[in-house]
């Protein structure tokens, strides 16, 4: 497998989703018979990304209201890295997950993501004693 550049999802790419291959040397149609035909595959990182930015993107069960963007990332952040209480993963590592799903026009200033990190993750956490039991805390 490898990664298919950005152009050649511009133009006439309906044949490839009717049949899920398409040519990495001859990638418009028409494909001739000595091009060497590949399947189409998506990396499921990439489709998350993609169905968080869709209208009909599954809100959190339970809430009948309006989440905006940012909400939405966090919500799919706190899920795919299974953040709980006792499970408090470092703020760099949910910086990371943040900008890799963030799908809006503008990317995210760093600031913005420290932020965002910062509410995913327990008061104690923020102070370094995430992982920490109680009695240890003092």
């Amino acid at each position: 497998m490898e990664p298919t550049p950005a152009h050649y999802w511009n133009g006439a790419v309906q044949g490839r989703f009717d049949s899920c291959t398409m040519s990495m040397t001859n990638p418009f149609p028409p494909f001739l018979a000595n091009h060497q035909i590949g399947f189409i595959f998506l990396e499921q990182a990439s489709l998350e990304r993609f169905l968080l930015s869709q209208p009909f993107a599954e809100k959190p069960s339970g809430l009948d209201i309006h989440l905006s963007p940012y909400l939405q990332v966090l919500v799919s952040i706190a899920r795919k890295m299974q953040i709980t209480p006792g499970n408090q993963p470092k703020k760099e590592a949910i910086m990371e997950e943040i900008k890799l799903a963030w799908t809006g026009q503008e990317p995210l200033g760093k600031t913005l993501v420290e932020y965002m990190a910062t509410i995913l993750r327990e008061p104690e956490s923020q102070l370094g004693r995430g992982n920490k039991k109680k009695s240890e805390i003092g």
